[in-house]
């Protein structure tokens, strides 16, 4: 019967047979999982071919056995194991409740989180936990109060989106409400680290908003009554002076405590020549102490080329005049006759002439600071790994080569000009490991935080590894100040 497709017949028994199998096949293919890949036209093969009855009805059969199961997939049950990646900070005397998350993604099974995958948790119950730990590690007390954090869970792989909302009870007024989202970051689908690193990105950047610190501190501050102000007002000047004398004895100002400050943070891993394991944790976890440190963050995971191009163009429209920059880089560096080169995933460097053309020049990201006139230029750069094209390149040198950077410009690499830096056994590199124990030390200048990070890579090091740092900064900065 199949065989006689495509033919008319003078019979209208026959056409109407005809019509019935080819209307019948037909609605098969497209209500099958699999109609995107198979079309209708494809079965021409049954017209010009002659075949047995027997074959026919074989051939049928295996169709339904292959196409009728291809949409059918159990799904991955994964263990969801989330640790806040900071420690946790003395208590800033503010308290909140944690609510409800209502799960919107769409499944019956409140575990599940994409189609062929799903956890041993609840998907509320993994966002709750996450909350809980970040604001714990972030110095908020969580426990019963009048302050009560509630949402909405929207998507959870690939670009996490959730609703927040906070409301003060006894008001009985919502103080924000917000969709918070992170990019899509190209992990795979079972890889449950880039799950929770993902998730982790979307509660920093919920609690760096700055109307959540507003909501927060509003509901938290307690009113003072009329007795109390005027007492404040009428302090007596000997208590004023011991004021002065006990802010004398603390560090010298910081020129930028009230600057704008934005951060600009990169880490390629997915390299397919050359591959890396840390510089993927390294931003992750450098992004998050800088949100806690007050920076705004652009963060890039495993980057190609365009991505990095489109990050750099932001971040130089995020800096204002006088304002911090900082730039942060994790993954593989290359020299070219004496220019920086900061390689992309998926580059497909083959010759040294492509390395123009297909990397980014260190000098565009110092360009967008120069021609933004900020006040300090932070530049981080553990990007000295070996070059990963040798044979590529007869010009290319092994580590990164010195820059000339604008006014007001503290640049720090991994290892001194020339030489190679380690990418570490642990979670992170041996130079961002040691960054991230001092960065968040209070009261520490940023020449003092990196005199300190250089010690300890020497020291673990043997001597192997000498981080090197060149300034033309001549202000005050401190990445804490108390």
């Amino acid at each position: 019967m199949l065989a006689e497709y495509g033919k008319m017949s003078t019979q209208h028994s026959t056409s109407a047979i005809q019509a019935t199998s080819k209307r019948r096949l037909s609605d098969f293919i497209k209500s099958s999982p699999c109609s995107l890949m198979i079309k209708y036209e494809y079965f021409i093969f049954f017209t010009v071919i002659p075949m047995t009855k027997l074959f026919k009805v074989l051939t049928f059969l295996v169709y339904i056995a292959l196409f009728s199961g291809c949409g059918a997939v159990t799904p991955l049950t994964l263990q969801f194991d989330y640790k806040a990646s900071s420690t946790a900070r003395l208590l800033n005397g503010q308290s909140i409740q944690i609510g409800e998350f209502a799960n919107e993604l769409g499944f019956s099974d409140a575990n599940q989180v994409k189609r062929n995958l799903k956890y041993t948790q609840t998907i509320s119950s993994i966002v709750k936990d996450a909350l809980k730990q970040e604001l714990m590690a972030s110095g908020y007390q969580v426990s019963q109060s009048n302050l009560i954090v509630s949402g909405k869970i929207h998507k959870m792989w690939g670009q996490n989106e959730i609703t927040f909302k906070i409301k003060d009870t006894n008001a009985n007024k919502v103080l924000f409400e917000k969709v918070i989202r992170t990019n899509y970051h190209h992990d795979m689908l079972w890889d449950t680290v880039a799950h929770t690193n993902n998730l982790r990105e979307l509660m920093n950047l919920f609690l760096r908003d700055q109307g959540v610190k507003n909501a927060i501190q509003t509901a938290n501050s307690p009113v003072k009554s009329p007795q109390s102000v005027a007492s404040a007002d009428n302090r007596p000047p000997a208590k004023i002076q011991n004021n002065l004398s006990v802010s004398a004895n603390l560090p010298a100002n910081d020129d930028f405590i009230n600057r704008k400050k934005v951060a600009l943070v990169i880490g390629n891993s997915a390299y397919s020549i050359g591959a890396l394991r840390n510089p993927k944790n390294d931003a992750y976890d450098i992004a998050q102490s800088l949100r806690l440190l007050g920076f705004q963050v652009i963060l890039e995971i495993n980057a190609d080329q365009q991505k990095m191009d489109e990050a750099i163009a932001r971040f130089g429209r995020a800096l204002t005049d006088n304002s911090v920059g900082l730039f942060y880089y994790a993954g593989h560096g290359i020299q070219v006759k004496g220019t920086n080169y900061l390689v992309p995933i998926n580059s497909g460097i083959k010759k040294e002439r492509d390395v123009k053309y297909k990397t980014v020049d260190l000098g565009v990201v110092l360009d967008e600071m120069r021609n933004a006139r900020t006040g300090l230029n932070i530049v981080l750069l553990d990007a000295c790994r070996d070059n990963p094209f040798p044979h590529s390149s007869r010009s290319g040198m092994r580590g990164l080569a010195r820059v000339l950077s604008p006014m007001g410009t503290v640049i720090v690499y991994a290892t001194s000009p020339g030489s190679t830096a380690a990418d570490g056994t642990g979670r992170n590199g041996l130079f961002s490991k040691h960054l991230l124990s001092f960065i968040s030390k209070p009261n520490m200048s940023i020449e003092k935080v990196m005199k300190n990070v250089s010690k300890q890579v020497q020291l673990e090091s043997k001597n192997q590894q000498v981080p090197w740092m060149e300034s033309s900064f001549t202000g005050d900065f401190f990445f804490l100040k108390k």
